[in-house]
């Protein structure tokens, strides 16, 4: 009995289980009633139903291949996104008068025909009734917007569409698809609606459907003057030569379709526009051949001029301040483009593939430029870039292939991914002091590249490789400092210079070419504290060779001392320099060859202690470099700037000012230097700009 009873409960709970075909619950401000076995789903309620996603679905996704029939009822306001996504046995679907948006993916797949749309329809999202069953489709007159994908492969010769009388953009692809066309299509709006571009409908459509327009406008509107079979409906206006609107809350457009020119009028910001809210004259971008713009315009907006290709000339406004994203791309006949002084900012792509340009000159307050500004302006040769500019972003100059030669500003903290991307006709660079990051791909190509010169005392991080291969061997790299021989990818360079130079005594200067460290000039060295103030501190892992001149006096302690990779040794003066125990490490004096013009240093004090000697002839002295620093800025005039533990130190000839700053610009020590070396203590490790009244200029790391 028992077992019975088991037995009994067991059956009636699966049967239980099985009668279960009801489901509800809540989407967004909307309740459901899902009825598997009927097949139906309603929408109910006051307001937007929730958007989902193909992560996380709809609540009666599990059931979709059970929904027949889907009723929204009165008061719903929108369908979200990915509602009724793969429904794929849908036969029926009502949508209330009310609802006005329709979601990205809302009946993607439903296998249905489209329903009849909702006549306060204002927005179709994108992929909304992607791959829906063939029919004829009328768009109400409240749409503006339909999105990418919208109604992809639901055309067909045996149907029509109808363009309501509102509709302003339409997304890519979006009645498109593989050999698929309607009949017919009719556009209720005058004024053309704004297409992404020709893929909005198939190829077939432009040779096969009859399009029906409401204005002559369509005649010259981009993706419209395409469609071969283009008439007019009988309430059409034939007769529209010129268009006039706002582009701004003081400017005003218009747009003569006679002689193709457009005038802005007016003060102030022009409105910003957008990949699917196009300026008002983007239909005949194509076709405009002049812009005027006036003189107390203020900004540029996003997309302006987008696709004005016929332009061969721009006179930017003197008040002009910002130049959008965007603003003048595709101007492929553009020649010339002079950037106002009162411009701070130009947009991501503003100028991209203004390929006719040959004349480039940015306005001397532009502070930012936008990823990809000037890629692909491909005719002007030369730059100067603008002094407040702080960084340079991904691709801006890329594909400017006539340009042949580019400074990097020591005020310029970062050059972006492909900043200077196949520039094929660069021959030289010079990277300004203050670089500390160089992005991917930043020189790649860079197929004529020479000379490579870097005035950054610590080598930029690479983000990764920012040169060809080809450039490590045919190019050679002016380092300024010895950091550069073992920094990643810059040790890739074949030919690496590393020629400074500066003081140090009071009649004595250094200089470091490839290796040789040279002290010429008379009299004695100055004393340093410590190795780490030597001013050729940065280079003495890569000095091979040391050269003293006839007329030095005197070598200081440590001088040499953690130069150890030391091979020779010159000294010209037939009297030995007096010369300091510890000027030299003891590898040195053990392993290093001591030329000398005189037997004396046999018996001099610590020159003896060199345990080769060979002797040198006084004739052979070398002349006096006179070519100057490889490296501009690194030691101006006779004052040297170095880091020495927490404390910045400076070597200077005469009196004067030394300020300090942080990487931000901020002033944070103002001090008159006295004749000799000063040593300034930072509270605080970090990158700091030092610059002295003589011209002076580093960039130090203080630990």
């Amino acid at each position: 009995m028992k077992q019975f009873m088991t037995l009994f409960v067991a059956i009636l709970c699966s049967t239980c289980i099985a009668m279960a075909t009801t489901y509800t619950g809540t989407t967004g401000d909307c309740s459901y009633t899902l009825d598997t076995s009927e097949g139906t789903l309603v929408i109910s309620g006051t307001g937007a139903m929730a958007d989902y996603s193909y992560s996380s679905p709809a609540p009666w996704y599990s059931y979709r291949s059970n929904v027949k029939t889907v009723t929204i009822e009165d008061g719903v306001t929108s369908i979200g996104s990915y509602a009724f996504y793969y429904c794929s046995s849908l036969t029926s679907i009502t949508i209330p008068d009310g609802v006005t948006s329709i979601g990205s993916r809302a009946f993607y797949y439903c296998g249905t025909k489209v329903p009849t749309l909702p006549a306060n329809l204002v927005t179709i999202g994108d992929h909304a009734f992607y791959g829906c069953s063939s029919c004829s489709v009328t768009i109400p007159d409240k749409v503006k917007t339909i999105g990418n994908y919208a109604f992809y492969g639901i055309a067909s010769s045996s149907y029509t569409l109808v363009l309501g009388s509102s509709v302003e953009y339409i997304g890519d692809r979006a009645f498109g698809g593989s050999y698929r066309y309607f009949e017919s299509i009719t556009s209720s709006n005058p004024a053309p609606p704004v297409c992404y571009d020709s893929g909005v409908f198939s190829d077939y459509a432009y040779k096969y459907t009859s399009l029906y327009a409401e204005s002559n406008l369509y005649d010259v509107a981009y993706v419209w003057e395409d469609f071969s079979r283009l008439s007019y409906t009988s309430s059409a206006n034939t007769n529209i030569t010129t268009l006039i609107g706002i582009c701004g809350d003081d400017l005003t457009y218009t747009l003569s379709l006679t002689d193709n020119t457009l005038i802005i009028e007016g003060t102030g910001d022009m409105y910003d526009y957008s990949d699917n809210s196009r300026a008002p004259w983007f239909n005949y971008a194509q076709d405009i051949t002049s812009i005027t713009l006036p003189s107390a315009m203020t900004s540029v907006g996003d997309y302006a001029f987008y696709n004005c290709s016929a332009i061969t000339s721009i006179d930017l406004p003197s008040k002009l301040t910002t130049i959008g994203d965007y603003a003048f791309y595709h101007c492929e006949d553009l020649t010339s483009i002079t950037i106002p002084d009162k411009v701070t900012t130009i947009g991501d792509h503003a100028f991209y593939y203004c390929v006719s340009v040959a004349s480039l000159k940015i306005g001397s307050s532009v502070t930012e430029i936008g990823d990809y500004a000037f890629y692909n302006c491909d005719e002007f040769t030369s730059l100067t870039l603008p002094g407040g500019l702080t960084s340079i972003g991904n691709g801006v100059f890329g594909f400017c292939g006539s340009l042949t030669s580019i400074t990097i500003l020591d005020n310029i903290t970062t050059i972006g991914d492909d900043a200077f991307y196949y520039c094929s006709s660069l021959t030289s660079i010079t990277i300004g002091s203050g670089v500390t990051t160089i992005g991917d791909y930043a020189f790649y190509d860079c197929t004529a590249l020479t000379s490579i010169t870097s005035r950054a005392t610590i080598p930029p991080t690479c983000t990764g490789d920012p040169f060809s291969s080809s450039t490590y061997t045919s190019a050679t790299l002016y380092a300024a400092s010895a950091d550069y021989y073992t920094a990643e990818y810059w040790k890739n360079f074949g030919s690496i210079i590393c020629k400074i130079s500066g003081s140090c005594g009071s009649s004595l200067t250094w200089s470091f070419n490839d290796g040789t460290l040279t002290i010429s000039g008379s009299g004695d060295m100055y004393s340093y504290a410590s190795t780490d103030e030597m001013p050729w501190a940065g280079v003495a892992s890569a000095v091979t060779n040391i050269v003293i001149k006839s007329s030095v006096t005197s070598i200081c302690d440590s001088a040499f001392y953690d130069c150890e990779n030391i091979t020779t040794v010159n000294s010209y003066n037939t009297t030995p320099p007096t010369l300091a125990e510890s000027a030299f490490n003891a590898s040195t004096y053990s392993s290093a060859t001591l030329g000398v013009t005189s037997t004396s240093y046999l018996r001099a004090d610590n020159w003896k202690s060199f345990s080769t000697m060979t002797t040198i002839s006084a004739s052979d002295e070398p002349e006096d470099d006179t070519s100057g620093n490889a490296i501009a800025d690194i030691t101006a005039q006779s004052s040297i700037i170095r880091a020495a533990g927490n404390a910045i130190v400076i070597t200077s000839d005469a009196e004067q000012v030394v300020q300090i700053y942080s990487l931000s610009g901020q002033l944070l020590v103002k001090q008159t230097i006295a004749i000799g070396t000063t040593s300034i203590d930072m509270s605080t490790g970090g990158i700091y700009i030092v610059a002295l009244t003589d011209g002076t200029k580093a960039k130090v790391l203080v630990k």
